[in-house]
């Protein structure tokens, strides 16, 4: 129990850095370059994150759980590392350059073969192995030392529109300055390379289950982006991209149990432990659902002050996007445990590739008919729908395999001290100009409201796991 609070207490530190970089960044870039190169940054970058996930292949969702699986084993892990870490960077300078021949051809401006530096990057990502052998230390020190490094050189060199291949180059060489510090640290576990070819090709075959679904995510979570540039212009694809990042950063530090019990529930499941592992995950679920309540609500009331300043003029129409937006962070946190602490662990990915296929494709058709008619609301209304349609799908068949379900009591408590946090952030506030002050006080209100309201109700299930 001690190594697992560690843990957290890494993937905490570690998930808030990963997330904190552009979400500090986003008040400099928003105000200095305004919603036009933003949107067009967003654009092409959801280009790039295909490449990259064509790169990947699975890989690090794999090499988490066969890490934690071999971890006791010094021959297999260095073996294993080596074999994958080949086929990684193998697969990252292949599609690099596909990407460039593809941008030559479709003459892409300069800011996407900047980020082409985030394709090769990938190859060199080996914090899968770290959180396999369960050392989020390493990791979390390089994030956080680049992160730092980063913000600042941002503060002091992005002031314009005309800044932003600046602003392109800098986030693909600090995200990839972040990826090889770790290698600093490989030599503990891996003390030689032992690589068999033929073993490499075994790996792809392991690695394209994981990588099916990981196609399917990304098309439902990205697609949006890319057909809102063609029939809305950058500035709605800003707009959108502003509000899912936010949306994104929530789901980040809320996921932070999620990933740090992931190589624990991997272990339990090669030892066919699995009802203490659905156990935990429910736990899981039960904790997540009372902090995404809060959350949900909270960002409903401070939105409106909020965004003015955070943001700037230019993404006035986030105060209409992001309220829709906001309630999807239930359904994603809860569909991304399920999918790691359940589905993959068990081997059931031939359900959860339907499912996530499914989701694909009702996320491509909704996107096609709603964002030529209603454009960034569109989109925004699609996300919230996919979600919860994945996340209905997913819950039901884990309730119904383990026998599980919600405590629906705990739930009902926690919605009704979100309604009243709420409405006492805007009675309060309501008249308030936006600043960072109001921000804070909201902030401070919410959080002592809700939580008390909870205390008063018994509706804290984080709680209640503490006292067992």
């Amino acid at each position: 129990m001690k190594n697992i609070s560690r843990n957290i207490a890494y993937q905490g530190i570690f998930q808030i850095v990963k997330t904190i970089l552009p979400f500090l960044a986003i008040p400099i870039v928003s105000h200095s370059l305004g919603a036009a190169a933003v949107g067009e940054y967003n654009f092409y970058n959801s280009i790039i994150q295909y490449f990259i996930l064509m790169a990947a292949l699975g890989i690090p969702l794999y090499g988490v759980r066969e890490v934690a699986k071999n971890r006791d084993n010094e021959n297999k892990l260095a073996t294993f590392f080596s074999e994958l870490q080949l086929l990684n960077i193998t697969l990252a300078i292949a599609v690099a350059v596909l990407a460039a021949i593809i941008g030559f051809l479709l003459k892409y401006p300069a800011i996407y073969f900047v980020q082409i530096i985030l394709i090769i990057g990938s190859g060199l990502d080996i914090s899968w192995f770290f959180m396999g052998v369960e050392d989020f230390s390493k990791v979390t020190i390089a994030n956080t030392i680049i992160a730092i490094i980063s913000v600042l050189v941002l503060y002091f060199n992005v002031h314009t529109s005309a800044d932003l291949l600046f602003y392109s180059f800098l986030m693909s060489v600090s995200t990839v300055i972040g990826q090889i510090i770790p290698w600093l640290f490989i030599r503990k576990y891996v003390k030689r390379n032992n690589v068999r070819i033929k073993n490499v090709y075994k790996h792809i075959k392991h690695t394209y289950i994981l990588f099916f679904p990981q196609v399917s995510i990304l098309i439902y979570t990205v697609v949006n982006k890319i057909i809102l540039g063609f029939f809305a212009g950058n500035v709605a694809v800003a707009v959108y991209s502003n509000s899912m990042l936010i949306v994104s950063s929530l789901v980040v530090l809320i996921g932070v149990v999620d990933t740090a019990f992931l190589p624990r529930v991997s272990y339990q499941a090669k030892t066919n432990n699995y009802a203490v592992a659905a156990k935990t995950l429910n736990n899981i679920l039960q904790i997540q659902g009372f902090v995404n309540i809060g959350i949900i609500f909270g960002v409903l009331a401070i939105s409106r002050q909020f965004i003015p300043w955070f943001f700037g003029k230019s993404f006035y129409n986030m105060e209409t996007i992001l309220p829709v937006l906001i309630p999807s962070i239930f359904f994603i946190t809860a569909g991304t445990s399920l999918s790691r602490q359940f589905f993959v662990p068990t081997d059931k990915l031939r359900p959860y590739n339907l499912i996530v296929f499914c989701g694909a494709l009702l996320s491509i058709l909704l996107n096609f008919v709603s964002i030529p008619i209603l454009g960034t609301m569109g989109a925004a209304l699609t996300t919230v729908l996919v979600e919860m349609f994945l996340w209905t799908i997913e819950i039901v068949y884990f309730f119904r395999i383990t026998g599980k379900t919600y405590y629906w009591n705990f739930l009902i408590k926690n919605f009704i001290a979100g309604i009243c946090m709420y409405l006492t952030i805007v009675i309060l506030t309501g008249n308030m100009k936006s600043s960072i002050i109001t921000t804070f006080l909201q902030v401070f209100i919410g959080v002592f409201v809700y939580f008390a309201l909870n205390h008063a109700l018994r509706g804290n299930f984080w709680l209640r796991v503490l006292k067992k």
